[in-house]
């Protein structure tokens, strides 16, 4: 008894309670340092898990088809925007396809150049190239392709933004472009784009036009002013103001005396299509003022002569009368005849048959003949008669 009593005391003796102590707290604090290890590296691990996650998903919306390649141009990762661009699922592409294969074959020695294979041939900031890449269905669709360097990763990370639309819009400008040009060339009008300076910036294809009434030969960069002589600049210069500072159409013509026995005149427009710009157009109205007044001449001719002369549509509704037929039929003015039927000047006591005669012979081309015609005051008297037909251009009958 005495014995174990020796051995109790030694083991409760204040040093070995020290130990122990000392070990249960090792042992302890052993413990707390492995469950931090274990929280911390979980937690670094949950971490990793969600930043993998936020970078996956950022890499799944960027916009643009992206993938991640190795330095043989191999595909290991591609977005969503990638599967739209080419039609293939990831599945299909990521570590089984190479981005080589996508491209088209005209494209692919710009691409090399680009991408030079070696990832050390590769500047940091690339410029981008344009090139087509070949979808699914064998659809060609135009990208910009920016490729980026992963630094001690040997891997690229590869745009490609597709602008197949703005290809498709650039394409269609420059044919609706190419038909506006083929308009405005075609058109008999000079057409000149102009600034708010009076400098001609765009301009019709004149070499097949005949522009020799011009002072100089009108090309970009020169003044309207300097294509006329002084005083036809000086009636061009306030329409242009005028149009700049109302930002209205103004219309106006002018007349080029060439030389005493020839003078050509033009129906001008200037016209604002934007911000100091404007159209300046000119039209040749030469043959059409001749014609007005060859026209004038004749009908003051016509009016002037000492015969009743009376001008009836198809429909026999009179278009005209001159004095002569006012005077001999009793009426004060045109305005009373005018918009009637002819028949109000026919006597009803004509023979039925000559009248039939004569409409069928004038629809024919011409009547000649006796007839008894009544005056306003309801006066009956005999006329001598001469029809004839008045025919357009095409031989079409418009009056008679």
């Amino acid at each position: 008894m005495h014995h174990y009593k020796g051995y109790i005391e030694l083991f409760f003796s204040w040093q070995n309670i020290l130990i122990l102590l000392a070990l249960l707290l090792i042992v302890f604090f052993t413990i707390i340092a492995i469950q931090w290890i274990v929280a911390t590296n979980k937690q670094k691990l949950i971490n990793l898990v969600k930043r993998e996650s936020l970078y996956r998903t950022l890499f799944d919306n960027t916009g643009t088809g992206t993938i991640l390649a190795d330095n043989k141009l191999n595909i290991l990762l591609s977005n969503s925007e990638f599967e739209i661009l080419t039609g293939y699922k990831k599945g299909d592409i990521e570590k089984k396809a190479n981005l080589k294969s996508f491209i088209y074959k005209d494209d692919l020695d710009a691409f090399n150049k680009l991408s030079g294979l070696q990832l050390s041939l590769v500047k940091e900031h690339q410029e981008p190239i344009a090139i087509r890449i070949i979808n699914k269905e064998n659809e060609v669709n135009f990208c910009i392709c920016k490729l980026t360097p992963i630094k001690g990763a040997n891997q690229y990370i590869i745009s490609l933004t597709d602008i197949t639309e703005n290809k498709k819009n650039e394409q269609m400008l420059i044919e609706s472009r190419e038909q506006f040009k083929a308009i405005l060339n075609a058109i008999p009008s000079l057409i000149f784009r102009i600034n708010n300076e009076g400098q001609i910036i765009e301009l019709q294809d004149y070499s097949e036009k005949d522009v020799s009434y011009l002072k100089i030969f009108p090309g970009v960069g020169k003044s309207i002013y300097n294509l006329f002589p002084p005083e036809i600049s000086d009636i061009i210069k306030p329409r242009k103001v005028e149009c700049f500072t109302l930002n209205k159409k103004v219309g106006f013509d002018f007349s080029l005396e060439l030389s005493s026995a020839r003078t050509l005149h033009f129906e001008a427009q200037f016209i604002p299509t934007g911000k100091k710009i404007a159209l300046f157009l000119m039209h040749d109205i030469t043959d059409r003022v001749e014609k007005e007044k060859t026209i004038s001449i004749l009908g003051h001719a016509v009016k002037g002569v000492s015969e009743c002369i009376n001008i009836t549509d198809e429909n026999n509704i009179i278009q005209f009368v001159n004095q002569a037929f006012l005077d001999t039929y009793g009426y004060n003015s045109e305005d009373e005849v005018i918009g009637k039927p002819v028949n109000m000047i026919v006597s009803d006591n004509n023979p039925e048959n000559l009248l039939s005669e004569i409409k069928q012979a004038r629809l024919k081309g011409s009547w000649h003949g006796e007839l008894f015609n009544v005056k306003k005051s309801g006066e009956e008297f005999p006329v001598y008669l001469s029809t004839s037909l008045i025919k357009d251009d095409n031989q079409k009958t418009i009056a008679i």
